[in-house]
């Protein structure tokens, strides 16, 4: 009986979790990877509340592997990968720091990263 609840409370568990996403190579932002947090950046007040903490600066740079430098904007944070760093090797630190970092507390998005190439040629036919 335990093991037919534990997919249930599995996904409720995923359900709860904030949202993030990371985005590489937005508009205005082409050589960097941009960092979304849900309660971050939207409040209507305009109190620091809503900004990114440090922490998560600190964390991520911790985490993320030499070369990496980190901004925190408030509202979002963004990343710049080593310049000679090829960017399939850059998503897999970023991912891998994000996870490790937010993972736990966070559902994360990955954006324009990660995709095949296969995918992209079929979608030109």
């Amino acid at each position: 009986m335990e093991r037919e609840g534990l997919p249930q409370n599995i996904e409720v568990k995923e359900r709860s979790k904030r949202q993030a996403w990371v985005t590489w190579a937005g508009p205005g932002h082409e050589r960097e990877y941009t960092v979304n947090f849900e309660e971050y950046g939207h409040s209507s007040n305009g109190s620091d509340e809503s900004y990114i903490p440090q922490e998560f600066v600190q964390k991520l740079k911790d985490m993320i592997g030499e070369g990496f430098n980190i901004d925190n904007r408030g509202s979002r944070l963004e990343i710049y990968p080593p310049q000679d760093m090829k960017p399939y090797d850059a998503h897999f630190n970023v991912a891998g720091a994000m996870q490790g970092c937010f993972g736990e507390e966070y559902a994360i998005e990955f954006v324009n990263m990660f995709k095949s190439e296969a995918k992209t040629d079929s979608s030109s036919e």
